[in-house]
């Protein structure tokens, strides 16, 4: 199903599993750069490359998946300690063989941990009256019976 490309205002019309039109994809793709680095700038560099290439070889299927019994092709090989968080760029035990299924859980993971906004940095409750409404108004009967004060 076609939706409309995620830039402001842009009419152009987006396949399945797109985000943006090929004018905003390119624009998105700078603007990713500018902020996040390359990806060499990020570590990911030919010895990464290498690397990941030759553990993907030895390892063909999604470990993620086989811990559960399931057996998919692994496409990519992601830290299992993120690298901003301080795990090994090249340590073959930092990595880890996965599908995209998996990657993309494990990334929203990490991503949702980092984030450290709760709901009280946008809004204050206000403070809680000390008095009742209720308790400025006499009791009725019908309180005073359910407590046994009245005798007929």
């Amino acid at each position: 199903m076609r939706h409309h490309c995620l830039a402001p205002r842009c009419p152009e019309l987006v396949g399945k599993g797109g985000k943006h039109c090929a004018r905003h994809t390119t624009e998105a793709a700078r603007r990713d750069a500018q902020q996040r680095g390359t990806a060499a700038e990020r570590g990911y560099d030919h010895e990464w490359q290498a690397a990941a290439a030759e553990y993907l070889k030895a390892h063909p299927y999604c470990e993620r998946c086989q811990q559960r019994g399931r057996r998919r092709k692994a496409v990519l090989v992601d830290h299992k300690q993120a690298l901003r968080d301080g795990g090994a760029r090249l340590d073959r035990r930092n990595f880890e063989a996965q599908c995209r299924h998996c990657h993309g859980i494990k990334t929203h993971a990490e991503t949702k941990a980092r984030v450290t906004v709760t709901p009280s940095d946008f809004f204050q409750a206000p403070p809680r009256k000390t008095a009742r409404k209720s308790s400025l108004i006499a009791p009725s009967a019908g309180d005073a019976l359910s407590r046994g004060e009245f005798f007929v």
